[in-house]
């Protein structure tokens, strides 16, 4: 599941890079691109909706717990004794928020996506997905 997390980020920083490279923009690092894309810094002609923000500062944040098993929060390292591993639970929110992400993406962009066919026990069938097949 790590690495299914870390995927929904590199599919929402693309789309990202996307989304900047239609402004012309361009950024290298992770920092740059958090800048252009913050709703919080009027300046920036590039910046997100404060939902799909959201969303995609929670993706790297479980990206970055994916990765080094450590808990992040705004961006920010928690320290602990323990590892922070990734559940089920965990997926099931980088899939919600890449949905948001994709959403944002589509209607800013005019484009469109197929649904994703995906399983994951803490998803269900119920919730409202627009990019998303849960199964």
């Amino acid at each position: 599941m790590d690495w299914q997390v870390t995927t929904c980020f590199y599919a929402a920083l693309h789309l990202m890079n996307g989304h900047l490279s239609s402004f012309g923009v361009f950024h290298a690092t992770h920092v740059q691109m958090d800048n252009a894309l913050n709703p919080y810094i009027l300046t920036s002609p590039t910046k997100l909706p404060e939902d799909a923000y959201v969303a995609y500062r929670s993706l790297s944040d479980l990206s970055r717990r994916s990765r080094y098993l450590v808990q992040v929060t705004g961006g920010k390292v928690i320290e602990s004794d323990r590892p922070a591993l990734i559940h089920s639970v965990h997926l099931a929110r980088a899939i919600r928020h890449l949905d948001t992400v994709i959403g944002f993406y589509c209607k800013a962009h005019n484009a469109k996506f197929d649904s994703i066919k995906v399983r994951c026990v803490d998803l269900k069938s119920s919730e409202n997905f627009n990019y998303f097949a849960i199964q």
